[in-house]
């Protein structure tokens, strides 16, 4: 930790709505393995007192967001109980890939990003792998468990984070197979996607392929101040 590069600001959602009061946060991004965003906030009714974000690299943390995975898409009857004995929802990719978890006493939220020239998706959407640029990422298996389901901004909080850890790596471009609820978040969130393709039946539900370039996050990221100096800081 004595070489971690600290950025703090505040993280305040200026997009209106249900939650128009200003929050008073702190993010702090390490360039440590254990790169993190934390975010504390005491006036939330839903009494959020600390929000952890970070990567998922111990075997603890990736053994509970797989965990959170095997609920996610067995509530969504996503997945064959009787292929997955041990209540963990693991794939072949996982191995190459960025893991993120969210918790508060508890896992509420996960996501990955899959690094490399073939993806989940190419299996659906063959015709993208020869399209897409050499360095970029598949976005999976992205799942918030907040006690609201109306909480964007712990996606937004999110966001940031593989924002931070994608460019640090040199990945610009991410691909996601969206179903229109992931559609809807991102269109509220207002962040800009191009869609590729037809949809086609992808883990249980009807996707489209879509690409995020994360050259554009300007916008996104002026509609909230903290993260905005992050991309005011890689630009």
């Amino acid at each position: 930790m004595e070489n971690a590069a600290v950025l703090q600001s505040q993280f305040i959602p200026e997009r209106p709505g249900k939650f128009q009061k200003m929050w008073e946060n702190s993010l702090i991004f390490r360039d440590t393995v254990e790169s993190l965003i934390m975010i504390r906030n005491g006036i939330r009714q839903q009494n959020y007192q600390s929000l952890v974000f970070r990567k998922a690299v111990t075997r603890k943390d990736l053994e509970n967001v797989f965990r959170l995975r095997y609920d996610e898409y067995m509530s969504g009857n996503y997945i064959d109980p009787h292929k997955h004995l041990d209540i963990k929802e693991r794939t072949d990719f996982d191995c190459q890939s960025l893991h993120f978890i969210a918790h508060h006493s508890r896992v509420i939220g996960g996501a990955k990003l899959v690094i490399g020239r073939t993806f989940p998706m190419d299996r659906i959407f063959p015709y993208l792998q020869k399209r897409r640029p050499l360095n970029s990422a598949e976005l999976t298996r992205f799942i918030i468990k907040g006690e609201d389901p109306e909480d964007d901004e712990l996606a937004v909080a999110f966001c940031a984070l593989m924002y931070e850890e994608s460019t640090r790596a040199g990945i610009w471009d991410w691909f996601l197979a969206a179903n229109g609820q992931t559609l809807a978040l991102l269109d509220k969130l207002g962040i800009h996607y191009r869609i590729l393709g037809a949809q086609r039946m992808y883990l249980g539900s009807r996707c489209q392929p879509a690409h995020i370039d994360l050259r554009n996050f300007g916008e996104f990221f002026r509609c909230y101040p903290s993260v905005n100096k992050i991309f005011q800081k890689k630009n």
